[in-house]
């Protein structure tokens, strides 16, 4: 479905217009037929495109939480561990962001 030139172009929009989780959540059929010019096809498949674009934003917010963080400490982190890396991950579907102080393993 990743593939699937409706659902890439529906992620376009979501990304290009800083769509939020809530908003592409709230997407009905009518909505979503009006941004991509024609119909998705059936609901299970509209449902499964916002669960897919669900995912990216989700990816999008946790790499923009990390880069945040790693703005607030990183002279810090610098200064004390030259060889310090980090990363964002999920969880149980909870974002995490990992440090490795002596670079990662």
């Amino acid at each position: 479905m990743r593939n699937h030139p409706l659902y890439q172009k529906l992620k376009l929009i979501a990304l290009d217009e800083n769509y939020t989780i809530e908003q592409v959540q709230s997407l009905s059929f009518t909505q979503v037929t009006t941004l991509l010019g024609e119909r998705p096809g059936s609901t299970t498949f509209l449902e499964n495109m916002k669960q897919g674009i669900i995912m990216v934003l989700q990816y999008r917010d946790d790499e923009r939480d990390l880069q945040a963080l790693q703005g607030q400490v990183k002279t810090f982190l610098d200064t004390n561990f030259p060889g310090w890396v980090a990363e964002c991950d999920r969880e149980g579907g909870k974002p995490c962001i990992r440090l490795w102080l002596k670079g990662k393993p």
